[in-house]
């Protein structure tokens, strides 16, 4: 039975961060836009804004199933290792997200300004789907499970009967 409750909690707390992303994509996805003057980020239907909420929402909800995955795979059973494993890949997830962001910002920067024939000037607009941050997210976790199985990994020493 103690073997089933580490996997039980980490069932419940996917689902928890699965529930809380679902509900906080909004506010979270106001943060992740690049601020660039005159782009403008528009959604034309309704169900690109689920399937992007749903998508972040399900790559929050398994990491921690990703991460425990990791510390089974891995033999991680030192406390402050399996802290500074979460702390890792949650790292690397948010370094991806930012990448991203940064790539964003660099492409919107040399756009040409333009301008209407009254003098105002015309924003440009983009797709917010087109932003695909929930690719990088999810990459960036399995790049962080990845490295936390290469730094983490316990070393079973094998004895060889002769």
């Amino acid at each position: 039975m103690k073997k089933e409750l580490p996997k039980l909690y980490v069932i419940l707390l996917s689902i928890i961060l699965f529930i809380i992303s679902y509900f906080g994509f909004s506010k979270i996805s106001d943060l992740l836009l690049p601020k660039v003057e005159n782009v403008d980020f528009y959604t034309t239907n309704l169900r690109d804004s689920f399937l992007q909420n749903l998508y972040y929402s399900l790559i929050i909800g398994i990491t921690p199933i990703f991460i425990y995955g990791t510390w089974v795979i891995s033999k991680i059973k030192n406390v402050t290792n399996r802290y500074l494993s979460i702390i890792l890949v949650f790292m690397t997830m948010l370094t991806f997200i930012l990448l991203r962001m940064e790539v964003l910002k660099l492409k919107f920067k040399n756009l040409p300004i333009l301008e209407s024939e009254t003098g105002e000037i015309i924003t440009h607009t983009f797709n917010i789907k087109n932003l695909n941050y929930e690719y990088f997210l999810l990459i960036g976790l399995i790049s962080g499970c990845i490295l936390c199985y290469l730094i983490f990994k316990s070393k079973v020493k094998k004895i060889i009967n002769n």
